[in-house]
């Protein structure tokens, strides 16, 4: 069971990385593109 969580809390932080990582992208070529 808290072998589960772990796996769910590292799914999580995976995901919450991707995120930030492409709205930096985004926001990085909104600002290059002006």
């Amino acid at each position: 069971m808290i072998n589960d969580s772990l796996r769910w809390r590292l799914l999580w932080n995976l995901a919450l990385l991707l995120v930030v990582l492409m709205l930096a992208s985004g926001m990085s070529a909104y600002w290059n593109g002006r």
